[in-house]
């Protein structure tokens, strides 16, 4: 009971992160802060012998699928998200966390069970469970590696590979800003040759992978939009603070945000329908392993 109860603290801590940074944060960011932050003895912080990862970050992994399957947390892409009902739950003491945690996890087990024609044993619901363990750190590892290659570009190198996926989603990019001053635009695209089609998008491109790009330049993005049929799309190798994503819902004028996640999933979504001379830009190749089932 008291192993269980130091895992499910685990989870708690991590839920508590999500909730200070806004209700959702990346697992890469929880590992590193939980690093530092969520104390643990000589066991958890040693490597499993089967694939050398950290102790305790795969028995976060592990018990995490009991939030999610509860409904306390979703995960996209890497990314956790708390839900209201996980709000809720973190208000209870430890062990009625764990209650909850372990109530919630059994609720959607029974239910899973009678959906069944023939009901799992324990040893393949272990089975499915480390399926998933294992789905999300191939996601996870395959992020990073993306991530790696974005950040060692330099900014121009990244606005180029910006433009190269405008034209892979069908759009015409005849302006990407030289080097120097680029008056806030960096990339103009058209759905015409001509440009005589709605939209005409002007892009603004923040080689920011570390720091969140703010609410003043999806500010500045907005004043440059001063025609009827132009829309805006700030795209950045990291993230958007939560002011800038506020302010582009808020706008008169239609302004998309594309982070990383956004912008690799994009990427990887049009990525055959880019020239010879665009793939090359980020070289991708599809593998394939199975996907857990979500219920």
């Amino acid at each position: 009971m008291a192993k269980n109860l130091r895992k499910d603290e685990a989870v708690l801590c991590a839920m508590q992160l999500i909730q200070k940074n806004g209700g959702e944060m990346h697992i890469r960011d929880i590992k590193a802060e939980m690093e530092n932050s969520f104390p643990k003895n000589d066991y958890e912080r040693g490597r499993l012998k089967s694939d050398g990862s950290l102790r305790w970050y795969n028995q976060l992994l592990f018990h995490s699928i009991r939030a999610y399957k509860s409904g306390f947390i979703q995960k996209n892409k890497g990314v956790w998200h708390l839900t209201p009902e996980g709000e809720q739950v973190m208000k209870l003491s430890l062990k009625e966390f764990s209650d909850a945690l372990h109530k919630g996890y059994n609720k959607w087990l029974a239910k899973k069970k009678k959906a069944e024609s023939t009901p799992q044993s324990i040893e393949e619901e272990d089975a499915v469970v480390e399926t998933e363990i294992d789905y999300e750190q191939a996601s996870n590892q395959a992020e990073e590696g993306f991530r790696s290659y974005i950040a060692a570009l330099n900014p121009y190198e990244f606005q180029d590979l910006v433009a190269a996926l405008f034209r892979g989603m069908g759009y015409y990019t005849p302006f990407v800003a030289p080097k120097g001053k680029d008056g806030g635009i960096d990339i103009i695209a058209y759905r015409d040759a001509l440009g005589l089609e709605f939209p005409r998008v002007k892009v603004q491109v923040k080689h920011y992978p570390n720091n969140p790009v703010s609410a003043d330049v999806v500010r500045q993005l907005r004043g440059t939009l001063s025609h009827e049929g132009e829309s805006g799309v700030v795209v950045t190798s990291g993230s958007f603070t939560n002011d800038a994503k506020s302010e582009a819902r808020s706008s008169h004028r239609a302004i998309t945000l594309i982070d990383f996640s956004l912008f690799v999933s994009l990427w990887i979504e049009h990525y055959s329908k880019l020239s010879d001379e665009d793939k090359k830009r980020l070289p991708i190749a599809p593998i394939y392993f199975v996907k857990p089932t979500v219920g």
